[in-house]
């Protein structure tokens, strides 16, 4: 009597050992292609923080060339701003300025490419460019050559130091962006 009870509960623990085998197996199958990538689940966004709206943005692999994330970023302050130019940057603290950085530590050439520039290069002029409220500018984030290939996820951060007309006191703002290079 004993033997058939204990047949049972092998039976038993066979059948949803297998089971059990199975889905342990698909989920491996499954996350060996990349399935449960929270990258490829989640699409391109970008994100600035008040008083600017990051309207739209477009990242490129420049091959041989420079890498290049544009962006197109609305001031909504109220009231026109004086956005901080930045030192050069590289191997000291960067205390002042708009940063654009990569999570590999890489800092990227940040200058605006519409008309009347409001952005001036890091290693360019100490001149500050006075942003207008309500001013749609188009930003460049030039990174080195091979930052980023076709069809790679990229990410980077966005940091903006601005002074508001008439006052003396630095804020700063933060954003990034993500998503696949074209």
């Amino acid at each position: 009597m004993q033997y058939k009870k204990g047949q049972a509960a092998m039976e038993f623990l066979m059948t949803y050992g297998w089971a059990i085998l199975a889905a342990i197996i698909a989920i491996g199958v499954l996350a060996y292609f990349g399935v449960f990538n929270p990258g490829r689940l989640a699409g391109p966004a970008g994100l600035v923080s008040p008083p600017f709206n990051l309207d739209d943005f477009n990242i490129v692999d420049g091959g041989a060339g420079s890498d290049v994330v544009t962006m197109v970023v609305t001031q909504n302050l109220g009231s026109s701003l004086n956005l901080l130019n930045t030192p050069a940057v590289g191997l000291g603290a960067v205390t002042e300025g708009y940063i654009f950085k990569l999570p590999t530590g890489v800092y990227c050439n940040l200058v605006s490419t519409t008309p009347n520039a409001i952005i001036v290069s890091p290693t360019g002029s100490s001149a500050n460019g006075i942003w207008t409220s309500g001013t749609q500018v188009t930003v460049t984030a030039t990174c080195p050559a091979a930052s980023w290939g076709v069809g790679d996820a990229v990410r980077a951060d966005l940091t903006l130091r601005y002074k508001k007309g008439g006052t003396g006191l630095t804020q700063v703002t933060q954003g990034n962006v993500r998503g696949p290079s074209q």
